[in-house]
């Protein structure tokens, strides 16, 4: 009697070559995905940290707010609505001044739609904004203002990321002074990457103690 002859038949070799294959194609895949959150992760933690230094880098301007100005010398501080580049539909802007010497000083921020360049998805646009005919004698929002500096793009973002609230309380800037009295503040809050996503988590909030201001004048 022949006996058989031992290994693989050509079925058994092009079943393993499947398995072989299909374990290929899942392992690119998961390589993908797992890539593919790291990217997004990045771009989150990115995102988070730019807000992070735009929110403080805005908290060391408006904290000049006042300074230098006699009291009645003029508006310190003031919210209004402008019409900014062109376009006819007004934005929220927080606008101030103070004096640096002899001359007079504008400052303000204002969130701007915008479109990427690259992607062409809406955008919103955190600005500095600069006022050149600063004066005392002109109400804030009668100055001309223009975007000086873009600090922060909110990405594929159509509706406004930035609220600012004005406020008077018992406070001091940083904690730094010991007696705590009543001055106008400014809270600026705006979504972390993680709100974004959907998560029920408080916004990124930083409020800002106007110690050159008595609360009667804000």
């Amino acid at each position: 009697m022949r006996g058989r002859q031992g290994g693989m038949s050509l079925v058994g070799l092009m079943v393993g070559l499947l398995i072989s294959v299909l374990v290929m194609l899942v392992l690119m895949t998961s390589l993908r995905t797992f890539s593919s959150i790291g990217t997004q992760a990045r771009r989150e933690a990115n995102q988070d940290g730019e807000l992070a230094t735009a929110l403080v880098s805005l908290q060391m301007d408006i904290q000049g707010a006042g300074y230098g100005m006699a009291a009645g010398a003029g508006e310190a501080l003031a919210v209004a609505r402008l019409a900014l580049d062109g376009q006819a539909e007004p934005r929220e802007a927080l606008l101030w001044r103070f004096r640096d010497g002899a001359l007079p000083t504008c400052g303000g921020l204002v969130e701007r739609a915008g479109r990427d360049a690259e992607s062409g998805q809406p955008l919103r646009i955190l600005s500095r904004l600069r006022a050149p005919d600063c004066s005392l004698g002109t109400g804030l929002a009668s100055l001309a203002w223009a975007p000086a500096e873009d600090l922060l793009l909110f990405r594929n973002r159509s509706e406004s990321q930035l609220r600012i609230e004005l406020a008077e309380e018992v406070c001091s800037p940083f904690g730094a002074i010991g007696e705590a009295r009543r001055h106008p503040t400014v809270t600026l809050s705006a979504p972390s990457s993680t709100q974004q996503a959907g998560a029920d988590v408080p916004p990124v909030s930083y409020r800002i103690c106007l110690l050159n201001l008595p609360a009667s004048d804000a």
